[in-house]
């Protein structure tokens, strides 16, 4: 009979123990549910559409080969292709770099169950940064030049980003 009084005890202490449980789950729960309405969105007081006035724009160009070497003298004979053409368009005061080339050497990778023609893959990317969007626009327009002259650009590479910087100077009306 002792037993049988020790185990209804040690069932309400649990039961008791699980409502207690459960009734700060409860709470917690609501208070994390009424504090959540406490953050508000903010809108600008004005909406207006702005020019950019600062162009980025990388080109992004492939050249491949069996010498290392000569590989690097084809990618620096590239970048002065399109140096030249940037500056025929009028963008030669633009800010221009060349990225570090991405070398891509097809005969050691593992997976690969055939040859390729060439065993490496140069990729690299020329940038300009100019707030002359309209010319860099135009150049954009016109950079199938770049392909007649022999320079593979990369139809996958790094989309232009237009800026616009002068956020400060906007004031609502």
């Amino acid at each position: 009979m002792k037993r049988q009084q020790g185990l209804s005890t040690l069932g309400a202490l649990l039961l008791a123990v699980g409502l207690a449980l459960s009734g700060w789950w409860v709470s917690s729960a609501l208070l994390k549910f009424k504090t959540g309405d406490r953050y508000v969105t903010v809108k600008g007081l004005a909406e207006r559409e702005v020019p950019a006035d600062l162009v980025i724009w990388p080109i992004t160009f492939n050249q491949t080969g069996n010498d290392l070497n000569a590989l690097y003298q084809q990618t620096q004979a590239n970048a002065k292709q399109i140096a030249a053409y940037l500056k025929i368009q009028g963008l030669e005061k633009a800010e221009q770099s060349l990225s570090t080339p991405k070398i891509q050497d097809f005969e050691a990778e593992g997976y690969r169950q055939e040859r390729a023609p060439n065993r490496y893959k140069a990729e690299i990317t020329y940038t300009v940064r100019s707030n002359d969007v309209a010319l860099v626009k135009k150049a954009m327009r016109e950079s199938g030049e770049l392909v007649k002259d022999g320079v593979a650009l990369a139809p996958w590479g790094a989309q232009p980003e237009f800026l616009y910087t002068k956020f400060n100077e906007l004031k609502p009306e």
